[in-house]
């Protein structure tokens, strides 16, 4: 019987090493949901037969929190990238085939809540980064790292398009004809507006799947129940 429990905990341990040395290797693959799998098998595989206690293994349970915080970044940034380029077209057009923003594509959301520049694949992908998120706990700081960006995106499209139409002005900015003024304000709200109708289309997007953006500590969130907090920095 003893003989027995030392061969069941050699294999347990034997498995866990196994699951965390394949961590690095899906990682390296950019595989960042397998490797999370991976590292919530090895937490379950630690709770077996007492393996925490053993010497050897006192490190892994710190090792596998360390991976967990690199996917979560990992999946942070792609879902907040993939939000960023919601309606982007690969083509450089939009569906009525004339030529779109340089940025965005001016695109409204379908009836299945948007999403014109992601295939079936993309969006599945979407919604498993969410959910894994969401196992982790990593869906409020994403949100904050996504309305960060969008707003970054603003201030910069801003800046680029008014030092453009700036440069060709004999005294900058300020030096800017009537009509060059119009037109440069004219391609900043198109800008604007593709960017912004891109978050809306996210935020409907969301609210069709029915992804919960409130943690654990709901109570916190400066939302009103019922509103999706990626709809508060386009409204």
């Amino acid at each position: 019987q003893e003989w027995n429990s030392v061969v069941e905990l050699l294999d347990s341990a034997s498995e866990l090493i196994r699951c965390k040395a394949s961590i690095a290797g899906y990682l390296s693959a950019a595989d960042d949901l397998t490797a999370l799998d991976q590292v919530y098998y090895g937490r379950q595989k630690l709770k077996q037969n007492n393996l925490a206690q053993l010497q050897a293994l006192q490190g892994v349970a710190k090792q596998l929190d360390q991976y967990e915080t690199l996917i979560v970044t990992n999946l942070r940034e792609e879902l907040v990238e993939s939000f960023l380029d919601w309606n982007s077209d690969s083509t450089g057009a939009n569906s009525g085939g004339q030529s779109s923003s340089p940025t965005y594509a001016l695109s409204r959301s379908t009836t299945s809540g948007g999403g014109q520049g992601h295939s079936v694949q993309n969006l599945s992908r979407v919604r498993d980064i969410v959910q894994a998120l969401t196992k982790c706990h990593g869906l409020k700081l994403t949100v904050q790292a996504y309305n960060t960006r969008l707003q970054d995106v603003m201030r910069l499209i801003v800046r680029t398009v008014v030092a453009e139409f700036a440069d060709s002005a004999p005294s900058g900015a300020s030096g800017m004809a009537l009509d060059r003024f119009l037109d440069c304000l004219d391609m900043t709200m198109e800008q604007l507006l593709a960017l912004l109708t891109s978050a809306s289309d996210v935020a409907a997007f969301c609210t069709i799947e029915g992804f919960s953006f409130r943690e654990e500590n709901a109570s916190e969130e400066p939302f009103a129940s019922g509103t999706s907090p990626l709809v508060v920095v386009v409204t």
